[in-house]
């Protein structure tokens, strides 16, 4: 008798654990899900951050204007604009401006 009871609880407890890590399953499955979602969604703010700063940043020296110093600076703005058009219109404006 004694020896059905252990066997009794024992099962319990291993179904009770059973069920407790499908729940844990369950909850990290929800939890990863959120967090992507979050990331994603910081991934999209960053690029519209980025996006906007490009944009103010255009405005300002369309506004202000460059004056290339020297034919070695232009050379340098013009090949940055073909390697990194964002970064060239931070520095020097927009090519058309």
């Amino acid at each position: 008798m004694m020896e059905n009871m252990k066997k009794e609880m024992l099962n319990a407890i291993q179904s009770m654990r059973e069920d407790m890590e499908e729940e844990m399953l369950a909850v990290k499955g929800e939890i990863g899900s959120k967090m992507k979602s979050v990331f994603d969604e910081l991934i999209s703010v960053k690029g519209e951050l980025c996006e906007a700063r490009i944009q103010i940043a255009t405005l300002e020296k369309t506004l202000e204007g460059y004056e290339f110093q020297s034919n070695e600076e232009l050379s340098a703005a013009a090949k940055l604009w073909c390697s990194d058009r964002n970064k060239a219109i931070i520095r020097y404006g927009h090519i058309s401006g």
